[in-house]
C-alpha cells in the first residue's frame, strides 16, 4: 500500500493495515522462546478476530513449547506472552499471544536436525509504539445503525495531502476552488459538546467494514494537551450505545498529530464474535422528517444527564445486561434485562434513601410488640400451605422484596401500571421465565412471550430516558404499526 493510501485509510477506519508482516521477534515474558529471526503475519477472520501465523526455523523444538520459569507446563492454566516485533514504518506489542497449533516439518544437516514451523496464534490486541505526543484520538467501533440524518459535511481530496476536511471544524483547503476533480462531500457526522470538548462522532463507510456490520468513530481532540479520561470515553461509548439501541464494539484506535499524521495505532477483539444486524432496541426514534439537527440536538440534550446519572445511579449494569439479554433466545432474554432494571431500581431507592434501615434496637422493639400475636398466629396457620411465607413477612416486614422495590420504583419516575396492563404482565413473565419450562412448540405462547419480553425492552428504555430527563417519544417495541409514545404514556 502507498503511503498516501495508507494516510487516508488510517482515518476512515483502524489504523493498522491487515495483513501485516512483522519480523524481529522477542518475547518478553518467556513463556516461549521463539526465535528472533522468525516471521508473523496478522490479519483479522470472517468474524473480525485478531489471529496470526508465526513462521521460522529452530533447532530446539522447545522453543515453541509454553514454559514457566523455564519448566514446560502441559495442563492448567496458560498464561498470554507479549512479543515485540517491526516492520519497516513501526514496532508492535501483540499482547496476551498463545499459541494454538503447530506444524512441523524437520530436516537433517551437517549441525543437527532443523525444524521448519508454522504456529498459528490467537492473541488479544496488536499496537505500535507511539511515536510522538497526541493531538487527536479516534476510537473505531463496529455496530448495527439505524437511520440516522447526520447534522454535518465532510469533504475528502483524493489527491490532497490534507485529505478529510469536516465542515466547522477543520480548516478549509486554501486552494479548495481550484480542485474541481477528486473530491467529495457527505452527511456523516455529529457533535457532542462536553465541558470544553467537542467529541466527534462519525458514519464509516460501508466499503471499509465488514459485509455484516457497520461502523463508527469517536474522535477526540485535545484541549490545551488535555483529552478527556478513559472514564469519561467509556461513558461516551455506552451513551452512544444505548442511543442506537445497540452495544457498539470497540476494535481499535488511532492517535495522529495535528496535521492527521498517524503516532499510534492499536486493534483489538471484541468482547463478542458478531453482531445482530437490524436488532437495534434504540430507546427513540433517530429521524424526524429532514431535520438534519434532530439527532445531534438529541445527544447534547440528554448527555450531561446521562453522565449524572451514571455515576449516581448503576445505568452501566442495566445497559450491559439489556445489551446481553436482547442477544439471547427468547426464555432465557428476560431474567437477564430483568436482573439489570433491578440493580438499576434498588441503586436508586438506596441513593434516594426511600427505603429506610432500622436499627437494631427499633428491629428488637417491634419483635416485643408482635410476639404475643405472633405465637398466636403460628399455632392458627400451622395447618396452611403459606403459613411459613406469612410469617416471615410479619417478622422482617423491613426485607422489601424485587416486586415492592419496583413498585416503589416506578411510583417515584411516575410510571404507575394497572394491575392488568402489559407493564404488569411483562413484569410478572420474568418470574415465569426463570422458574417455568418454556413450551417452545406453541407458536401462541412464543408470540406472546415476545410480546412481553419486548415491552419489558421498552420499559428498560423508558426508565433510563425518564432518569436522563427526556421529554420526547419513546419506543414501543411490544406492538405493530406506529409505536411511538410521549414519555409520560404508558405502553
Amino acid at each position: 500500500m502507498q503511503n498516501s493510501d495508507f494516510f487516508k485509510l488510517s482515518q476512515e477506519w483502524e489504523g493498522i493495515t491487515f495483513p501485516l508482516i512483522l519480523s524481529s521477534i522477542k518475547c518478553e515474558k518467556g513463556y516461549y522462546n521463539i526465535p528472533f529471526d522468525s516471521e508473523i503475519e496478522v490479519c483479522r477472520d470472517t468474524e473480525f478476530r485478531l489471529k496470526g501465523i508465526i513462521k521460522g526455523t529452530t533447532n530446539e523444538y522447545s522453543d515453541l513449547e509454553y514454559q514457566e520459569n523455564g519448566i514446560r507446563k502441559n495442563v492448567g492454566f496458560i498464561k498470554g506472552e507479549n512479543i515485540l516485533a517491526n516492520d519497516n514504518d513501526f514496532d508492535y506489542l501483540i499482547k496476551n499471544l498463545t499459541i494454538e497449533s503447530i506444524k512441523i516439518n524437520s530436516y537433517k544437516t551437517n549441525t543437527g536436525i532443523w525444524h521448519n514451523f508454522s504456529c498459528n496464534v490467537r492473541f488479544d490486541s496488536i499496537e505500535s509504539i507511539s511515536v510522538g505526543k497526541a493531538e487527536i484520538q479516534t476510537e473505531w467501533y463496529l455496530c448495527s445503525m439505524p437511520q440516522i440524518l447526520f447534522a454535518n459535511q465532510t469533504t475528502r481530496y483524493e489527491n490532497q495531502v490534507k485529505y478529510k476536511i469536516r465542515h466547522g471544524l477543520d480548516e478549509h483547503l486554501e486552494n479548495h476552488r481550484e480542485v474541481r476533480n477528486g473530491y467529495s462531500t457527505s452527511w456523516d457526522f455529529a457533535i457532542l459538546n462536553y465541558k470544553d470538548f467537542r467529541i466527534i462522532i462519525q458514519k464509516v463507510n460501508k466499503k471499509y467494514l465488514p459485509e455484516w456490520s457497520n461502523g463508527l468513530s469517536i474522535e477526540y481532540r485535545s484541549n490545551n494537551s488535555v483529552f478527556p479520561d478513559d472514564k469519561i470515553k467509556t461513558i461516551v461509548e455506552e451513551f452512544i450505545s444505548f442511543i442506537l439501541g445497540n452495544h457498539m464494539q470497540n476494535i481499535g484506535s488511532t492517535e495522529y498529530c495535528k496535521d492527521f499524521n498517524v503516532l499510534k495505532m492499536k486493534s483489538n477483539n471484541s468482547w463478542k464474535r458478531s453482531l445482530r444486524m437490524n436488532g437495534n432496541i434504540n430507546p427513540v426514534p433517530l429521524k424526524n422528517g429532514y431535520d438534519r439537527l434532530y439527532f445531534e440536538k438529541l445527544i447534547n440534550s440528554l448527555f450531561s444527564n446521562f453522565i449524572e446519572q451514571y455515576e449516581t445511579n448503576n445505568i452501566s449494569d442495566c445497559l450491559w445486561k439489556l445489551w446481553i439479554g436482547n442477544d439471547l433466545s427468547i426464555g432465557t432474554n428476560l431474567p437477564i434485562i430483568a436482573s439489570g432494571l433491578e440493580v438499576l431500581a434498588d441503586s436508586y431507592l438506596k441513593n434516594k434513601k426511600l427505603i429506610q434501615k432500622k436499627t437494631k434496637t427499633e428491629k428488637k422493639e417491634y419483635q416485643n410488640l408482635i410476639s404475643d400475636e405472633l405465637k398466636s398466629l403460628e399455632m392458627k396457620l400451622v395447618d396452611y400451605s403459606f403459613g411459613k411465607s406469612v410469617l416471615n413477612k410479619l417478622k422482617n416486614p423491613y426485607n422489601l422484596g424485587v416486586g415492592e422495590k419496583l413498585k416503589i420504583f416506578f411510583n417515584e419516575l411516575n410510571m404507575n401500571y394497572e394491575r392488568d396492563s402489559i407493564e404488569a404482565k411483562a413484569i410478572l413473565a420474568r418470574n415465569l421465565m426463570t422458574h417455568q419450562k418454556l413450551e417452545t412448540d406453541d407458536y401462541d405462547e412464543l408470540l406472546k412471550i415476545k410480546k412481553l419480553s419486548d415491552a419489558y425492552i421498552s420499559i428498560v428504555n423508558r426508565v433510563i430516558l425518564i432518569l436522563i430527563g427526556h421529554e420526547g417519544y419513546y419506543v414501543d417495541y411490544s406492538k405493530e404499526g406506529e409505536r411511538y409514545l410521549r414519555i409520560q404514556q404508558n405502553l
